[in-house]
């Protein structure tokens, strides 16, 4: 039985870069639903609807969404969609994939990488404040 004092019962989390089935954001997601959480975890290959079956399978509440979250219709429509299929959202961990990012890197470089992180971060920002 979890404490109390680490429920989180009620809330919605929304987990970036839980592709991978040994990958931290896929970690993330199912240690914040095995503490309570909803979850809805995303990435850009569509391997990601595995990883929320699998949550499924264990008994957690999960939903899964693939895209770009370089791009801001995504995010947006991210942002709506976990609201809709759970009423709220309260935890965003972004935890862009590895590979991602190595291409990323590889094809526009470090700074603009660590801009395009930056950016998805107040993307989530500025829709949540905005949402009802």
């Amino acid at each position: 039985m979890i404490s109390p004092l680490f429920s989180l019962d009620g809330r919605t989390a929304l987990v970036t870069g839980a592709g991978s089935p040994t990958g931290i954001g896929f970690a993330a997601a199912r240690i914040l639903g095995e503490l309570g959480a909803r979850v809805v975890v995303t990435s850009t290959p569509d391997r990601v609807l595995q990883r929320s079956a699998k949550l499924l399978q264990i008994g957690l509440k999960a939903r899964g969404s693939f895209g770009d979250l370089t791009n801001e219709a995504y995010v947006s429509s991210l942002v709506d969609q976990t609201i809709c299929w759970f009423g709220g959202l309260d935890i965003v961990v972004t935890g862009w994939a590895m590979s991602t990012r190595r291409s990323f890197m590889a094809e526009k470089g470090r700074e603009d990488c660590a801009k395009a992180q930056d950016c998805q971060s107040h993307q989530f920002q500025a829709k949540i404040a905005n949402s009802p």
